[in-house]
């Protein structure tokens, strides 16, 4: 059996352990019908009337009611607005944690390493600045943060591309290391 009627064999079998499709009364589709033409959501119209949205958009389209996708458009477009100007905060938090981690080069710093025996002691020395495997520790440590500040701008800077959100994400994804 193919992967389709595999599905479909799944799906029959999901319908009948839910039992038979229950149809929607005459006085429920004209409340939907009333609930739509005064521009309530979907959603609020499936809730108030206790049906799935399908129903409710089914019943709509039937009776030639345009359900109005305005809000829901702005809606998307204010979180996409809000989803870029917190990604553009990320993204400054980003280059000032690597800014820190990148001063620190420049800072005196303290080594410890540790001597062992039957009575181990840890030593400690104050030095100008960090030693090599340090400095390269450092460098590595700021170089993350830049890495992640240069995809999540190249995110925003790939609207005009003609990608919607989802392509711009997966394209950001697929360029990740991780």
């Amino acid at each position: 059996m193919t992967a389709p009627g595999r599905a479909r064999e799944r799906s029959r079998a999901a319908t009948h352990a839910r039992g038979p499709a229950q149809s929607l009364s005459d006085e429920t589709r004209a409340r939907i019908i009333a609930l739509a033409q005064q521009e309530l959501p979907v959603r609020a119209i499936a809730a108030e009337v206790g049906c799935s949205i399908g129903s409710v958009s089914n019943v709509c389209r039937l009776a030639g009611i345009s359900l109005d996708r305005g809000r829901t458009r702005a809606a998307t477009e204010a979180r996409q607005a809000d989803a870029r100007a917190a990604r553009a905060e990320l993204a400054a938090d980003l280059v000032a944690l690597a800014r820190d981690e990148l001063a620190r080069l420049r800072r005196p710093h303290t080594e410890y390493w540790g001597v062992g025996g039957s009575e181990p002691v840890v030593l400690s020395q104050l030095m100008s600045e960090p030693p090599p495997r340090a400095r390269r520790d450092l460098i590595t440590g700021a170089m993350a943060p830049v890495d992640r500040h240069v995809k999540l701008t190249a995110v925003d800077a790939g609207r005009g591309a003609g990608l919607s959100a989802v392509d711009d994400w997966l394209t950001w994804l697929m360029a990740s290391p991780e």
